[in-house]
């Protein structure tokens, strides 16, 4: 499925997943966003990963994030992974949070973040993004970043706490946040606070690629925890350096 929005939903064995043409002729990297029912078997499978190292995190909306250059051996507790070792991908889950994978024009370094609203507030992206530029001399207008599907702003209602905290942390928060129908309700938008991150932080708009599609909106590709919150599945996002 291509789309003005540049990127494509592709299937392998009756799995979908979501990808970007321009960035095709990049061999460097393995990365994509699943759609639901994938496992990390079949992303072993369909992706030809064997010879990859699998790492994934215990989330739990923080703004805490490993930079690792071996393999952990331990499970790691988390939002965002950054690596520069090769044939190791980097895994993500979401059902409505933002996910977010960066990785340099040289290969250097790949990372993969999980945003929701309490990752926003923390401004975690921008944190992760600096720990790439400082540690690893990485300049930021040499980085890409590909934000996958998450929940649309005009499905994401947050309270009268969230609006508090922005107000004090966000120079811009009412550039986010729209006022619901519901009295003391707003409507956040996901992707525009972690663009705006990134933007701050020296990313080129043309090194920003974006799938806009609403998860809760769209049940048949997606799973989303506002639309069933007892449903605890998750699509996948991965990203690893090929060599």
């Amino acid at each position: 499925m291509k789309n003005k929005f540049s990127y494509f939903l592709e299937e392998k064995e009756k799995l979908s997943f979501f990808t970007f043409p321009k960035l095709r002729n990049i061999d460097s990297i393995v990365y994509g966003f699943t759609t639901k029912n994938w496992t990390k078997k079949a992303l072993i499978e369909n992706f030809n990963l064997k010879n990859f190292s699998i790492i994934s995190l215990k989330q739990i909306h923080s703004d805490k994030f490993h930079l690792f250059k071996e393999v952990p051996g331990e499970i790691l507790v988390g939002d965002a992974l950054i690596t520069t070792i090769p044939k190791i991908l980097l895994t993500i889950k979401t059902a409505d949070c933002l996910p977010i994978l960066i990785f340099d024009k040289e290969a250097k370094v790949v990372s993969a973040i999980h945003v929701g609203w309490k990752g926003v507030i923390r401004k975690f992206t921008k944190k992760v993004v600096l720990e790439i530029v400082d540690s690893l001399d990485i300049k930021p207008s040499l980085l890409f970043a590909l934000l996958g599907p998450c929940i649309c702003s005009k499905c994401y209602e947050v309270g009268e706490d969230v609006k508090e905290i922005l107000e004090k942390e966000w120079d811009s928060f009412s550039d986010l946040l729209i006022p619901s129908r519901k009295e003391g309700k707003y409507q956040l938008d996901l992707r525009k606070a972690n663009t705006i991150q990134l933007k701050e932080m020296g990313f080129k708009q043309e090194n920003i690629f974006n799938i806009k599609l609403c998860t809760k909106c769209n049940p048949k590709l997606f799973f989303s925890h506002r639309r069933k919150p007892i449903n605890k599945d998750r699509m996948i996002s991965f990203i690893g350096l090929e060599k």
